[in-house]
C-alpha cells in the first residue's frame, strides 16, 4: 500500500513546490564520543547519453551530508565487464542513485552485490526487463545515431524528455552537448544494455534498505504504471511523484529531487532491517 505523509507547499524561484516532512536521524552528525561521523558514500549513475552534468545540482545540494561520486560512462564502450569494474572501484558500503538508464545499472549492481548497497534511489527509471518494444526502439535510435549522428538522436528524443516546452528549450543545449560528448562506442553499449537488461523486480523485492522512487507524473518513457509496479514489488518504498514533470527529473525538478534525496539519506536504516517495520513502513506519494 502506498501511504501519503504530510505535504507542505513552499515557493522557490517563484514556482510552487511540495515537500514531504520526515524526521531526520543522527546520520552525518557527530558520534557519541564527539568525533565526526563518516559521511555516507552516494554513487550517482547518469542516464542514456548523459554525463556528470546531469547531477550537478544534486551533488551541490548534498554537500556536507554525503560524499557524492558521479559515475561516468567513458569506459563502458570497452570490452570489459563495466559493472564488475565499477564495483571494484567503490567502497565496501555505498548508496546508489540511478537516473533512467542509470537506474537499470543500479539494479544490476544490486543483483551482483546486494550486501554492499545501503540504500537505493530510482529516479525516472523502471525495473522492467527488455522486451521486444524496447529492443526495437533502441535499435532505431542506434541506426539514427550511425546515419545522422548524436545530435539527431538528441533532437528525436527531446520531446519525450520534458513535459513543458519552456523546460525543453531551457535545457536543450545541455541535452545536446551531453549527447555530442558521448563516444559512439559508449552510446552503442548504452543502447545494448537498455535492450538486453534483465527484469529487476525480484532484486527490489529482496532489498531491505531504504528505497526511494522519484518520478514525473507526465513521464512518457518511465510511466507512472512502471513506478507502481516497483512499489507493488517493494511496498515499503518511498514514492515521490512530481506533478507536471516529465522524464528529465534532475533538470526539470532539480530542487524537489534534491529535497527527496536529502530526506532519503536521513532515514534510519535500522527500521528497514526490522521485519515488523518493513511490513508497516509508509511510502511517500507526493501529489
Amino acid at each position: 500500500m502506498c501511504w501519503r505523509v504530510c505535504v507542505s507547499s513552499t515557493r522557490r524561484g517563484g514556482m510552487s513546490e511540495k515537500k514531504s516532512k520526515l524526521q531526520p536521524n543522527a546520520e552525518g552528525k557527530k558520534r557519541s564520543d564527539g568525533g565526526p561521523s563518516e559521511l555516507p558514500c552516494v554513487v550517482m549513475i547518469p542516464g542514456t547519453l548523459c554525463d556528470e552534468r546531469i547531477f550537478h545540482r544534486q551533488k551541490h545540494a548534498l554537500r556536507g551530508i554525503a560524499n557524492v561520486k558521479i559515475v561516468g560512462y567513458r569506459d563502458l564502450g570497452r570490452n570489459v565487464d563495466w559493472a564488475a569494474a565499477l564495483l571494484a572501484q567503490l567502497p565496501q558500503r555505498f548508496c546508489l542513485v540511478g537516473f533512467s538508464l542509470g537506474g537499470l545499472w543500479a539494479l544490476e549492481l544490486l543483483r551482483r552485490a546486494p550486501e554492499r548497497i545501503e540504500r537505493l534511489a530510482m529516479v525516472a527509471s523502471n525495473a522492467l526487463g527488455a522486451g521486444v518494444t524496447i529492443q526495437r526502439k533502441t535499435s532505431r535510435l542506434w541506426r539514427l545515431w550511425r546515419v545522422l549522428g548524436p545530435g539527431a538522436v538528441a533532437q528525436r528524443v527531446k520531446p519525450e524528455y520534458f513535459h513543458h516546452e519552456m523546460q525543453r528549450r531551457r535545457h536543450a543545449r545541455m541535452v545536446h552537448d551531453m549527447a555530442l560528448s558521448t563516444d559512439s562506442k559508449v552510446a552503442h553499449a548504452e543502447f545494448n544494455w537498455a535492450a538486453s537488461r534483465p527484469d529487476g523486480h525480484a532484486d527490489l523485492a529482496r532489498f531491505t534498505g531504504p528505497l526511494l522512487i522519484v518520478s514525473g507524473a507526465k513521464d512518457r518513457l518511465c510511466t507512472p504504471a512502471m513506478q507502481r509496479s516497483m512499489v507493488m514489488t517493494q511496498p515499503n518504498a518511498q514514492w515521490v511523484e512530481l506533478p507536471r514533470v516529465g522524464h528529465f527529473v534532475p533538470l526539470e525538478a532539480s530542487p524537489r529531487l534534491s529535497d527527496a534525496l536529502r530526506q532519503w539519506i536521513s532515514l534510519q536504516t535500522k527500521s528497514f532491517n526490522d521485519d515488523d517495520s518493513r511490513r508497516t513502513a509508509p511510502a511517500i506519494h507526493s501529489l
